[in-house]
């Protein structure tokens, strides 16, 4: 009778787990100053993120000579983080570089000491000496997650190969930069556009974009795609064709916010790690939330069973946690 009992305890149990699967919990965030305060990376691991995207000015550390000492320095009081360093050992790391770790504030494919800064990234990430980041130009890269459902993810490099954007030369300081229709000029460059094309049209379930700078906005003056408008219809339009849905995390602007393209094509923009700016106000036909403009990250989990996505601005790093926008979408 014992032994039934245990057999029927131990079928209990195995029908109880078939299909179980942990939901997927990804962090992502930019602009965070290793000067500054870093207690965020401690209230990030309390979420246990099986994924930390790192969406650029992972550090400060403009520099301006080949030894690069700033950059170096930047990232190693980074690394004496003992919270970051747990995140290094239990998370995934999906980083990509913006402009003040790429060594030059708004730098494009003119900076001279890129692959300076390019080389040093590669080293602080551990970059597998296999990795085709080590052999051809850039730090673009993607990931694929392969369980109940495929998510592809795809890293944008949006410094090494972009074109000087176009100065504002009147006296409105909301206004830095002005679209460029000179349709020679990009973002990404050929080889780049060549790869995404192929990555984007593989199968998954849901594609994550990730790209330093907003892709949707159009209303601001800082950098941003629509500084090329052909670059950016023609990611947009890239997108539209696989039908999937498709969620661009960006970062750069000191503030978070989401914003939607259409019934596929969102955007969440989440910045500053610890790099607050003061409050303005700012009206966008994308936008579907108002702005944050506290300290904040995005936290996005995903049920593979119930096939939903909910993704956070979350605040609040020193005192209780705070919701500040949030969005949920069905795939």
């Amino acid at each position: 009778m014992y032994l039934f009992k245990s057999i029927l305890f131990f079928l209990f149990i195995i029908g109880s787990f078939e299909g179980y699967t942990k939901n997927i919990r990804i962090i992502f965030g930019s602009c965070s100053n290793q000067n500054k305060s870093m207690k965020h990376w401690e209230y990030i691991n309390s979420f246990e993120p099986a994924y930390l995207i790192l969406l650029g000015d992972n550090v400060y550390g403009d520099f301006n000579s080949p030894q690069a000492k700033n950059l170096k320095t930047a990232y190693s009081k980074l690394n004496k983080n003992k919270f970051f360093l747990k995140l290094r050992r239990n998370s995934v790391l999906l980083p990509i570089w913006d402009d003040h770790d790429y060594g030059k504030n708004d730098g494009s494919k003119n900076w001279i000491y890129k692959d300076t800064a390019k080389d040093i990234f590669l080293e602080f990430f551990n970059v597998n000496s296999n990795d085709q980041r080590r052999t051809r130009e850039g730090l673009y890269f993607s990931h694929n997650y392969n369980n109940k459902i495929k998510i592809k993810t795809i890293a944008l490099d949006t410094r090494y190969f972009k074109d000087e954007f176009k100065i504002n030369k009147n006296s409105d300081i909301n206004k830095k930069y002005i679209p460029d229709n000179n349709k020679s000029k990009t973002i990404l460059g050929e080889e780049q556009w060549k790869w995404l094309d192929g990555q984007i049209n593989e199968e998954y379930d849901i594609l994550l974009i990730l790209s330093s700078i907003q892709v949707l906005s159009k209303s601001h003056g800082w950098e941003k795609w629509h500084n090329f408008p052909h670059e950016r219809e023609k990611l947009i339009q890239l997108i539209n064709k696989t039908k999937k849905k498709t969620i661009i995390l960006s970062g750069d602007r000191h503030i978070g916010r989401i914003y939607k393209y259409n019934n596929n094509i969102y955007e969440v923009t989440s910045s500053s790690l610890n790099q607050s700016i003061f409050n303005f106000n700012e009206i966008d036909e994308f936008s579907i939330t108002d702005l944050v403009f506290s300290n904040n990250f995005g936290y996005m989990e995903i049920d593979e069973i119930k096939r939903i996505i909910d993704v956070e601005l979350v605040s609040g790093f020193y005192n209780n946690r705070k919701i500040y926008r949030s969005l949920k979408i069905n795939f």
